[in-house]
């Protein structure tokens, strides 16, 4: 009968008692655990560097076990990350399922570090790369739940409650027919053929011609993005950071929207998210920055992310005009929750007749 296998992620030096007592438990359990420790189990082709043959039997697997400690480990020879970050990046374009595992001490170091990144954690961990790493894991919209350990019965606890979940799915799964709507899903609203109300945000004709075309073309933004392909938590990143920009942009005079970085921060996500999901949205000819910024009336940098939309000629400033007057509107009638929901679906029928 085949085992399932699983691939146990991690520094060596720093954690070999903690993947020990996990290796004893999941083999006790039936399960074939790939330890690149355990060289009886630990498969490497003749001339393959340790680094190649770590990432073939991440491929080799069917769950992941990541633990992070407060080593950071050795660089992959095949890029700037770390072999345990290639292991996670491999894992997560495979689809594999990730138990991701921070050691507590550093875990909660994490916020300190992000008020006073200039400060010295050497006791905590040996490179603040570490800490970019947890924070890359939790900027995901998938596999980015982490659980924090003390020791090695944490983590063998938490495993065990883990699969014991897998195990309950699937008996669901196997049981019950799959649901042919989600009532959750998202689903654009038609935009009005009439929009009145435009002319209570601005009575000059060409800012309102502006408005009117901005309007259009922010609906089809969002409707596609609505039907593109990927999971739902990716579109609504993507509808997150828009509406984020629209309500807090801090710059009128110019075509890129610019918000202050605690803003966003607060509200949206972090450097390592935001560039993931400015990533994702280029395709809809989006460009975003996390770098520090001068708008308008300023003298100096100020740190800010910014957006900047290049997808339509001459359609910046409409967008970027419609954008932070509906955001305001939705945010002023609904409140900044309800209005955040109504604008995903792209319903803007309260510039319609009432």
């Amino acid at each position: 009968m085949a085992k399932p296998r699983i691939f146990l992620s991690s520094t060596c030096f720093d954690l070999n008692d903690v993947r020990s007592s996990l290796s004893t438990f999941l083999t006790g359990y039936g399960f074939e655990v790939l330890n690149s420790q355990d060289t009886k189990v630990f498969g490497v082709n003749p001339g393959t560097h340790s680094h190649t043959a770590c990432l073939d039997e991440v491929e080799n697997s069917d769950y992941l076990v990541l633990i992070v400690g407060g080593r950071a480990g050795s660089p992959y020879v095949r890029s700037l990350a770390t072999i345990t970050n290639e292991e996670f990046n491999r894992a997560q374009q495979l689809k594999i399922p990730v138990i991701a595992f921070v050691r507590r001490s550093v875990f909660e170091s994490m916020n300190l570090y992000k008020k006073n990144p200039q400060g010295d954690f050497r006791g905590i961990v040996d490179n603040v790369k570490v800490f970019h790493f947890i924070d890359y894991i939790s900027s995901g919209h998938e596999s980015n739940w982490i659980h924090p350990f003390d020791n090695g019965e944490d983590i063998v606890a938490i495993v065990k409650a883990q699969f014991a979940h897998y195990l309950l799915n699937y008996s669901k799964l196997l049981r019950a027919p799959k649901k042919a709507n989600d009532k959750n899903a998202l689903v654009v609203v038609p935009l009005p053929d009439s929009l009145p109300h435009l002319e209570t945000i601005s009575c000059d004709q060409d800012a309102l011609t502006a408005l009117r075309k901005g309007t259009q073309l922010l609906h089809d933004i969002i409707k596609s993005i609505v039907q593109a392909e990927g999971s739902e938590n990716g579109k609504i990143e993507k509808l997150k950071t828009l509406w984020i920009f629209g309500l807090y942009d801090e710059d009128e005079q110019k075509e890129s929207f610019y918000v202050r970085q605690p803003i966003f921060r607060d509200k949206a996500w972090s450097f390592g998210k935001a560039d993931r999901v400015f990533q994702s949205m280029s395709p809809l000819g989006f460009v975003g920055s996390t770098q520090e910024v001068v708008p308008e009336g300023y003298d100096r940098e100020i740190p800010a992310f910014s957006l900047y939309y290049k997808g339509v000629k001459d359609g910046q400033w409409n967008l970027k005009y419609a954008l932070t007057a509906l955001a305001k509107e939705l945010n002023k009638k609904y409140g900044e929750g309800e209005g955040f929901k109504l604008f995903c679906r792209g319903d803007f029928r309260l510039l319609g007749d009432e």
